[in-house]
């Protein structure tokens, strides 16, 4: 093949590569809005362990759920005492809603918060069995709705009998009276999707805690869960009397498409045609 000819399909090359930048133009900002609550209704709805118990109370909202004594605080930590016989412990959603602006390839926008309040609660009380939390998100460009995801993640939870025992007669170890949280899968979100010729990466994820969700083995997530989960489920722990926050934020990154990256590479490759053409011309 002649230079010449090499040098036009290098150019061209370059040239498709530009046209095809030119043609996905990356979105620099976008307007989001995201909301995490506790579903309901149907077969996710919370279930809490049944109780007969005269001052015994469930309570179960959008961004909260609660159980123990009906005389007790919600989400508030009693500590010891006198008080102690009133606690309740909970879930709560601290920031269920958040919506703003986050730009492409920028640092994570923390959006949801919820915190684990663990008070010993009374053997005859109910307490939380299961629930699912829902976060749903929509992703606006240029004053349309580009893009809306919509995920459920099921959770298991196991209030401790608070009797003391020692950490080898727990399957987690550690303080038997630590309460004990379990998600089926990481409460994660990981979607990629299109818009006006350029494809993103949507990241949803913890972002920051005290106690960061670990990954627990098969006996702690079969006691969690009741002999419902057999193998590896991801959570964490709450000392009692103790309390454990959860923040979560997204990103949005950009993702180059394949065809770009061929074009530019049959450039690149055409070039270095020409530069060992070029010194084998010179040697000889």
């Amino acid at each position: 093949m002649k230079r010449g000819m090499i040098r036009k399909l290098v150019v061209a090359s370059v040239l498709a590569c530009a046209a095809s930048a030119s043609q996905a133009a990356v979105v620099d900002v976008w307007s989001y809005e995201i909301d995490m609550a506790w579903v309901l209704t149907g077969s996710d709805k919370p279930v809490f362990a049944p109780s007969t118990h005269l001052w015994s109370e469930t309570k179960a909202t959008s961004t909260l759920l609660s159980w123990g004594s009906k005389y007790g605080v919600d989400d508030y930590k009693l500590g010891t005492g006198a008080n102690s016989s009133y606690a309740r412990s909970s879930l709560y959603i601290t920031n269920p809603q958040g919506a703003g602006s986050i730009f492409t390839d920028s640092s994570v926008s923390m959006v949801n918060m919820f915190r684990h309040t663990n008070n010993a609660i009374n053997a005859s009380f109910a307490d939380l069995l299961q629930a699912t939390m829902n976060v749903s998100v929509a992703l606006s460009a240029n004053g349309s709705t580009v893009q809306t995801f919509n995920d459920n993640f099921k959770i298991y939870f196991y209030e401790t009998p608070n009797e003391g025992k020692s950490g080898s007669q727990c399957s987690w170890g550690g303080n038997c009276d630590d309460d004990l949280f379990a998600f089926v899968v990481l409460p994660e979100i990981y979607k990629e999707f299109t818009y006006d010729g350029m494809t993103y990466q949507f990241n949803y994820f913890q972002t920051s805690g005290p106690d960061a969700i670990q990954q627990f083995d098969a006996a702690t997530c079969n006691d969690i869960s009741r002999g419902i989960l057999t193998t590896t489920c991801y959570g964490f722990r709450t000392s009692e009397y103790d309390q454990t926050t959860l923040k979560f934020g997204f990103s949005i990154s950009a993702v180059p498409e394949p065809e770009t990256y061929a074009m530019l590479l049959a450039g690149l490759g055409m070039l270095g045609v020409v530069v060992r053409r070029r010194r084998h011309t010179i040697h000889n």
